[in-house]
């Protein structure tokens, strides 16, 4: 089979196409362009589409898995409890060295997406939580 060029086919080259897909902020962005994606008869446009199709997937994950951690604080602001604080700390231990240790109040609306043990999240998201 020849190679098409990338402007061939359904439309945007798939360059256009990946970054649109990497800047999409919502699953519906993702699933518009997964539809354009689908129609597209690019082998490299359906590995994009795939690859969208992860990223909806791994979303929906993570939204469960924060659902999860939260339900204890909402259980507890459903029956009147009010500044439910999250703890972590950092060291390696009171007998062999410092720690520190950080509490931190969601306020019963707020969702942090990554948010995690601090030993678990890479450095740069761990920064801007």
């Amino acid at each position: 089979m020849p190679k098409l060029p990338p402007t061939s086919g359904r439309g945007r080259p798939l360059s256009e196409l990946r970054k649109a897909l990497s800047q999409a902020d919502s699953d519906a962005a993702i699933e518009t362009l997964i539809k354009e994606l689908a129609s597209d008869p690019r082998m490299g446009a359906h590995a994009l589409a795939e690859r969208g199709r992860r990223v909806i997937t791994a979303r929906a994950g993570e939204r469960e898995r924060l659902a999860g951690l939260l339900r204890l604080r909402d259980e507890l602001a459903a029956r009147g409890v009010r500044g439910i604080a999250g703890i972590d700390e950092v060291g390696v231990g009171p007998l062999a060295g410092s720690v520190v240790a950080a509490a931190v109040i969601l306020t019963d609306r707020m969702v942090l997406r990554g948010l995690d043990d601090s030993k678990r999240v890479r450095r740069t998201l761990r920064e801007s939580l």
